[in-house]
């Protein structure tokens, strides 16, 4: 893909700019998209991931590599697996145990969210591994604000519609499966943020 891969672009990779803020949205809503198609046709992709998300010239999001996406007869139920895949930093806490479940795939993105609102790679050897979601600890325990972390090379920031985009992440982000949205109300909500 001409723009190469989400995570490349966030970092700026080639001296390339960084991506406005607006561009950013509808990054995150065009992905959303991706993971709803794939999800209406009972398809797990297991590996939803910034390095996954490719752009197109115009930054249209295509997501890649479908090497560990599930088929599931029975949509809504949980599958068991022994063999655990995936990429540590985006998996959700049932995925480590071996459940495979759409739910894993919202709790990946809503890692990828994180990333597009603070730039920051959830794989970085000199960081702690779980800093994405250390920084949701650190908001709901009230000690900073997702001001403290915006990507500071955003141009056009709107700080109203980056704390939208942190409200949908942390629901992603939540622990319960359960507890977290299915893909057409993030998809929802995203949209929403668009138009205002």
């Amino acid at each position: 893909m001409p723009k190469g891969s989400l995570l490349d672009r966030l970092a700026c990779l080639d001296n390339t700019s960084p991506i406005p803020w607006e561009t950013r949205c509808n990054i995150a809503y065009g992905t959303s998209n991706g993971i709803s198609f794939l999800h209406e046709n009972n398809h797990i992709h297991r590996d939803v991931k910034s390095a996954n998300i490719l752009l197109t010239e115009t930054f249209v999001p295509k997501l890649s590599d479908f090497g560990l996406a599930r088929t599931s007869v029975r949509f809504t139920h949980t599958i068991l697996t022994d063999r655990i895949v995936g990429t540590a930093a985006y998996m959700a806490p049932e995925a480590l145990r071996g459940e495979i479940t759409p739910k894993s795939d919202i709790f990946s993105f809503g890692v990828v969210l994180l990333e597009i609102i603070t730039g920051l790679s959830p794989m970085d050897e000199n960081r702690d591994p779980q800093l994405l979601l250390s920084i949701k600890e650190e908001i709901e325990d009230e000690e900073k604000t997702i001001g403290h972390y915006v990507d500071k090379k955003i141009s056009n920031r709107n700080i109203t519609s980056i704390e939208q985009m942190y409200s949908i992440a942390s629901q992603c982000l939540h622990e319960k499966k359960n507890r977290r949205p299915d893909i057409e109300r993030v998809k929802e909500h995203l949209k929403e943020m668009l138009i205002e």
